[in-house]
């Protein structure tokens, strides 16, 4: 019997089903950097678990790495690059800097974790974490 897994991100191809993501092929860097570049024209979509895995595996720095090849979100100042990265995850319902889940309210600026209470989003921090983020020289 097949082990199932979870549906981490879903990409449109020619079948109707399209092909999915599970954390087998997200663990590889390859796969993720061919999945930024379908999200890049819109054909395919990362879900909040998804994001999870990809920030529990690759950390932010990692994330940017990856993107660097696959220059989906990518933006020449790292702040503004970074605070990409948070956004499309925190739009999926996966806010990375709180580890949680919920929804984003993009017009208030405000996320409402699943148990409760909310968090008003502070894009200076978020923009901040470039200090903190050390990418490999190319």
């Amino acid at each position: 019997m097949e082990e199932e897994l979870e549906i981490l991100a879903w990409g449109k191809t020619e079948k109707a089903v399209g092909v999915t993501y599970s954390s087998k092929q997200l663990s590889n860097s390859v796969s993720v950097e061919a999945l930024f570049k379908q999200c890049k024209i819109d054909k395919a979509v990362i879900l909040s678990a998804g994001w999870e895995y990809l920030f529990d595996q690759y950390g932010l720095a990692g994330l940017v790495e990856i993107d660097k090849s696959s220059q989906w979100l990518i933006k020449e100042d790292l702040g503004e690059w970074i605070s990409n990265i948070v956004f499309f995850a925190l739009m999926s319902g996966f806010n990375p800097l709180l580890n949680i889940y919920g929804d984003y309210d993009e017009a208030s600026g405000i996320f409402l974790p699943n148990h409760g209470g909310k968090t008003m989003m502070n894009w200076d921090e978020v923009y901040q974490l470039k200090e903190k983020v050390h990418l490999k020289s190319d």
